[in-house]
Parts: C-alpha cells; structure tokens; sequence
C-alpha cells in the first residue's frame, strides 16, 4: 500500500508541479507559430524545414522570423533579444585534390573546424568602425554572433540583415547556423526557449531542427498543492521506515539473505532510491 500511495503522489505532484497541459500549450504554440514561418523563394513558399540553399538561411530569418518574433494577441512575449551564431570553417589554398577535381570544384577547400579563424568579412577602412558580428566570439572554434534586437521597429532590423546579407555574413564557409531566444506566457507564467538549427554539410545538404524546451515559472501554482508534498513526504518516510524495520526484522531471524532474494524489497529500494 505504501509504494503504491508513493506512486500516486509522485505522479500528482509531477503533474500539477509540471503543469503539463499548460506548458505542451505554451510550447506547442510558439513552435506551430515557428514552423509556419515562409518566405518565396523562385516562387515557391519556403519554410525552415524546406531550406535547400544557404543562400535562403538569411532571407528566411529576415522575411519570415523577424514578423513572427511578436506575438500577436500578446499571449506570448519576447524575453531580451534573438541571438543569431554561426560556426565557420577556414577556407584553405591548397587541396589534396587531383587536377580535374580542381577544375570541377574551382574553390579552396573547407576543414570540419574552424580554429584559428579570428575575423572575416569585407575589408574597412582604418576610420570604420569593425561590425562586431564578423568578430569571432570564441576564436578557438571560430564561432560569430548577432542579436536581432526585436523591440526595435521592423525598418531597423530590416536594414542591419540587409547589412549582413550583403557583406556575406553566411557563406560556403558557415557549416552551423544556430538561432535562438525565450518567450514568456504571461498569463501562465511559463517561459519556452525554442532553438532553430542549420547544419551545412559539406556535399550541400542542410539539415534542419527546430525544438522548443518549456520551462513553470512557478513551483506551486496553487497553495492546495504544497499539501501533495507533504504527503509524498510522509509516505517517503514512513516506507523508508517500513523498510528498515523489516530488513533489522529478518536479519535477526537469520533471514536476511532471503529477505535479500525478494524482487519486492528491491522495489521499495529503487522507489526510495529515485524518491531522492
């Protein structure tokens, strides 16, 4: 009776805790709102999943992300801003390629990492100013970075991705484009971080994700619930009690190693065990 009363308080309290309707809601909203975010491209509706050119990653972020970034009926708010990262490769001058390989390729060749990488991007003049987004943020693995300030008007935003967009920002050089930022439901108090990721694989395939991971604001969303956790505590301890008594019980008859056999005993030992 005391491991099932376990079970069934544990299983209220990671129900009402979790708040499972109201986050798989939260969540499974902003991700519907994200998946169905399209551009035109050759006159064919594209969305993240059906990006088939690197050149469409940008494009994509600017025509269909940035106008879905506010929600709304407000249901669903943007926490700070959308970070945008990208890992590059370093592009080689030397190829361990036969000549008519060279010939069909016609560019330098791309490691898997790129270590060593500092800085790319159009060349400025001694008085400009360097664009933080082609400055490695890790110079190690070659990773850069930028933020999609998405409080500021869609003209703003508009004109720095055009910015990128022109000075190169993804190129054949970019093997990782990951976009990430967190939503707050108000009303619910839940907060949802959704991640879009773009592995480029090096023969030209790219390979799309989207996850969204919600997280209650609030432990106790009801003061009646803080009763589930006392309860689940004194059932906790009154099993560990009960299975205590008993294994001092048996070994004093000298039934301690068959007391050990019984698959019953392990399993109040595992409950216990996971209980922690």
């Amino acid at each position: 009776p005391l491991t099932i009363t376990l079970w069934i308080t544990y299983l209220l309290m990671v129900f009402y805790h979790g708040g499972a309707s109201v986050s798989f809601e939260s969540a499974n909203h902003i991700e519907t709102g994200l998946a169905a975010c399209r551009i035109t491209s050759n006159g064919v509706d594209v969305t993240y999943k059906e990006i088939q050119d690197w050149r469409q990653i940008m494009p994509w972020i600017k025509g269909g992300l940035v106008p879905s970034l506010k929600d709304e009926d407000q249901r669903q708010v943007l926490v700070g801003f959308v970070r945008v990262k990208q890992k590059r490769g370093q592009v080689n001058a030397t190829c361990d390629l036969s000549e008519d390989l060279r010939t069909i390729y016609g560019v330098g060749c791309f490691p898997e990492d790129g270590k060593g990488i500092s800085t790319f991007g159009p060349e400025r003049k001694w008085y400009e100013l360097k664009d933080p987004a082609f400055t490695s943020t890790s110079a190690a693995w070659g990773t850069f970075e930028f933020w999609i300030e998405a409080n500021r008007s869609t003209s703003v935003i508009n004109t720095r991705l055009d910015t990128l967009i022109d000075e190169g920002w993804i190129d054949l050089a970019t093997q990782e484009v990951n976009i990430e930022g967190l939503y707050l439901n108000v009303e619910e108090h839940v907060y949802s971080h959704f991640g879009i990721d773009f592995k480029i694989h090096r023969e030209g395939f790219i390979e799309s994700a989207l996850k969204v991971y919600p997280l209650r604001g609030d432990i106790f969303t009801h003061w009646a619930q803080v009763f589930l956790d006392i309860i689940w505590m004194l059932v906790f301890v009154a099993l560990f009690y009960s299975v205590f008594t008993e294994t001092l019980l048996e070994k004093s008859k000298g039934l301690l190693s068959l007391h050990l056999q019984d698959p019953f005993f392990w399993l109040d030992v595992s409950l216990l065990l996971m209980g922690l």
